[in-house]
């Protein structure tokens, strides 16, 4: 179950977690470029392989598609109380993993969908842009906490 100093304080969960993601997105808009670039690459290599031939994704890109949300992501993670930073950081990189899977997948989705001609993007896809990776962020949070939550399993050796 979630732990009992997440409900026992929810106002001062939220603001830390407000301040962490405040102060962490400087950060983020630093390394916001290079994560669209890597998404940015991905996706025209897909394009280059599903797509009509010669078509990419400008790179203008890079500098627009920030996804400012991923700080506030780390930061749930960060704040989350009695958790080690081992743990934290093995969820993060899973998060972010994760995270970046469905990015990559919802923009190569879009492009295609624009390629396609459709005046408007299919309604899965507009609730995934939309939706998708607030509902990934919780997602994994859920699971990190009731995982951590849970006894570990000890396993012992077989005495023979």
């Amino acid at each position: 179950m979630i732990h009992k100093g997440l409900l026992q304080r929810p106002g001062g969960f939220l603001a830390l977690f407000a301040l962490v993601t405040a102060l962490s997105l400087p950060v983020w808009d630093v390394l916001s470029a290079y994560y669209m670039h890597a998404i940015v690459w991905l996706v025209n290599g897909g394009l280059a392989l599903f797509g009509p031939g010669g078509l990419r994704l400008p790179t203008s890109l890079v500098r627009d598609g920030v996804y400012p949300g991923i700080a506030g992501a780390i930061a749930l993670f960060v704040v989350t109380p009695r958790q080690g930073w081992r743990w934290r950081l093995r969820w993060v990189g899973l998060l972010m993993a994760v995270m970046f899977a469905v990015h990559t997948a919802v923009l190569l989705a879009e492009a295609m969908t624009a390629v396609s001609g459709l005046a408007t993007a299919p309604l899965p896809l507009r609730l995934a842009r939309t939706w998708g990776t607030s509902a990934v962020v919780i997602w994994v949070w859920f699971v990190a906490v009731r995982r951590s939550s849970q006894p570990a399993q000890r396993i012992d050796p077989v005495v023979q």
